[in-house]
């Protein structure tokens, strides 16, 4: 609703201060796969101060508790099957609901990833698509980090533009995402980006997406 209508915000602010407290018992819950939205107009909306009970940024699951989803045949299976398996789902649960704890690494994966009615075989396109929209700048930006690190003036000049603020906050949002990490010091001029790391889910739906385009 916000990334439909701009007018979002306010209403949602009206309603906040008008409706919401004639109802106590009312929990109130913004979430989003990105929160780019929910940064800029919740978070550090002035209008919005003293109003926020709870800021969480969910991760994923932590490797103790991924075996749980082998059930019982954790204890029969090899740390390296479940490991090999993690390095493509990491601790999303909803992939890890979709594993076969009776068939060895390479199958599950074969069967997510690469058939067509495999839950990961279109993933990337559906999940990126739907957070993002087309945002072919933002696929630019992924693509171009494939091929390794950059700061922000490296990918302007690869792109041939300025490093405005629409490259930064395509940066920022993917990084909200998932998608990239950065690491450098304050200043965001020295910044250097990459995809996320292995554990990060979006990643490996991207490296997915090229194994796609490449095949």
């Amino acid at each position: 609703m916000g990334g439909c209508d701009t007018s979002f915000a306010a209403y949602l602010k009206n309603a906040w201060d008008m409706q919401f407290p004639q109802h106590p018992r009312v929990i109130f819950v913004v979430a989003g796969s990105v929160s780019a939205w929910i940064q800029d107009n919740i978070l550090q909306s002035k209008a919005f101060v003293g109003r926020i009970s709870l800021d969480v940024t969910l991760s994923e699951l932590p490797l103790s508790d991924c075996r749980a989803f082998w059930g019982h045949k954790a204890e029969r299976t090899a740390l390296r099957e479940i490991i090999d398996v993690l390095s493509v789902t990491g601790g999303v649960p909803k992939y890890l609901q979709e594993i076969d704890p009776s068939l060895p690494a390479d199958e599950n994966v074969k069967r997510m990833c690469f058939t067509p009615e495999g839950y990961l075989f279109k993933d990337f396109n559906t999940v990126f698509g739907d957070v993002f929209g087309a945002a072919a700048a933002k696929r630019r930006i992924l693509v171009a980090l494939a091929g390794g690190s950059a700061s922000v003036s490296e990918l302007a000049e690869r792109f041939g533009q300025e490093p405005n603020g629409h490259l930064s906050e395509d940066l920022r949002d993917l990084i909200a995402g998932g998608f990239v990490a950065s690491s450098g010091g304050k200043n965001p001029n020295i910044h250097h980006y990459r995809e996320e790391p292995v554990e990060g889910k979006q990643v490996r739906q991207v490296h997915h997406a090229q194994r796609q385009t490449a095949d």
